[in-house]
């Protein structure tokens, strides 16, 4: 089979987009927020507090992904933690499921 190149240059304000569309992938904004946000962009500055409003959006589910990554963090920090008794032997080996009775997990 054969492949096809094509070669294609971006001018600056191309890229400028594509820059914008990369940050706001990374934010983790969906493709179907980046198309409504880069719509209102093109239709001009009557549209900035719609932007604005998107973008707020954007940072409190940021917000609420930090906090939730904090909580997974903390957790397993605490398991590791408890690992580490489980190794210098302060507590017994409580981490294996296949060593549970069911009285220990009732």
């Amino acid at each position: 089979m054969q492949q096809i190149y094509y070669a294609f240059q971006l001018d600056d304000e191309s890229i400028n987009w594509l820059t914008g569309i990369k940050y706001l992938k990374h934010c983790g904004m969906s493709v179907e927020n980046i198309k409504t946000y880069v719509d209102l962009c093109l239709e001009g500055d009557s549209t900035i507090q719609k932007r604005y409003e998107i973008i707020l959006e954007q940072k409190a589910a940021a917000l609420a992904q930090l906090e939730e990554a904090k909580l997974r963090a903390e957790y397993m920090e605490d398991k590791a933690n408890h690992y580490l008794d489980i190794i210098n032997h302060m507590i017994p080996d409580d981490t294996n499921p296949g060593k549970w009775n069911k009285t220990d997990i009732l």
